[in-house]
C-alpha cells in the first residue's frame, strides 16, 4: 500500500505525460530518481514494475532521450502489463519509432495497438498514424484505399470516419462530403 501510494503521488505530481505533463528537465530528473528508488525498495512488487518502467520511459521521452526511452518502453512491454497500460506503451513506442524514422516498425506497433481494441478516439488516431507511417516508409501509396481496407477491419462511427478522411486530405468520403466546419477538429471536439 505505501509503495503504491508513493508511486501514485509521484505520477500525480508529474501530470499525465500524454495530456499535460511536467516538461521541466530538473523535475523530470527528480522523478527518475524517485522511480529508481521505488524500484529498489520494492523488488518483490512485480505487479508495479510495468508501471514504474513505463513511467521511466516516459520521463526519458520527455527529456528527448528517445533511445533510452525505447529501452524502458520495450522492457515495460516485456513485463506483461495489463491491456490498458500496454496500449499506452505501444502508442508511445510507435510514436518514438516514427520520430526516429523507423516508420515500418512504427506501423507494426500501431497494428499491435489496434489488436488491443483501444477506445474509439484512440482507434481513430491510431488508424491515422498507421496510414501516415505506411506512407512514410512506402508501404502504401494510396491512403484512401488503405483507409477503406482498415475501416472494414476496424469499423468506426461515421463522425470518426469523416474525421479520418479529412485528416488524410481527401475531403470527400465514400459516404458523401466530409463533415462541415473546421477539418482539424476531432468528433469529440465538435
Amino acid at each position: 500500500p505505501d509503495l503504491l501510494r508513493n508511486y501514485l503521488a509521484l505520477i500525480r505530481g508529474m501530470g499525465d505525460p500524454l495530456i499535460r505533463g511536467v516538461r521541466q528537465a530538473s523535475l523530470i530528473d527528480i522523478a527518475l530518481k524517485n522511480l529508481q528508488t521505488l524500484r529498489q525498495t520494492a523488488p518483490d512488487a512485480r505487479w508495479l514494475l510495468p508501471y514504474i518502467t513505463y513511467s521511466q520511459g516516459m520521463c526519458y521521452s520527455l527529456l528527448g532521450q528517445s533511445w533510452r526511452a525505447l529501452f524502458f518502453l520495450e522492457r515495460a512491454r516485456q513485463l506483461g502489463p495489463p491491456p490498458s497500460l500496454a496500449q499506452r506503451i505501444l502508442l508511445e513506442e510507435a510514436a518514438l519509432r516514427d520520430v526516429l524514422g523507423q516508420h515500418a516498425l512504427a506501423g507494426r506497433l500501431y497494428g499491435q495497438l489496434l489488436d488491443l481494441r483501444p477506445p474509439t478516439p484512440a482507434r481513430a488516431a491510431t488508424l491515422l498514424a498507421l496510414i501516415q507511417a505506411e506512407l512514410a516508409c512506402g508501404q502504401t501509396t494510396r491512403p484512401a484505399e488503405r483507409l477503406d481496407a482498415l475501416l472494414r477491419r476496424e469499423p468506426l462511427p461515421r463522425p470518426w470516419r469523416q474525421w479520418l478522411w479529412l485528416q488524410l486530405g481527401a475531403g470527400q468520403t465514400p459516404e458523401g462530403p466530409a463533415a462541415e466546419g473546421p477539418g482539424a477538429e476531432s468528433p469529440a471536439e465538435q
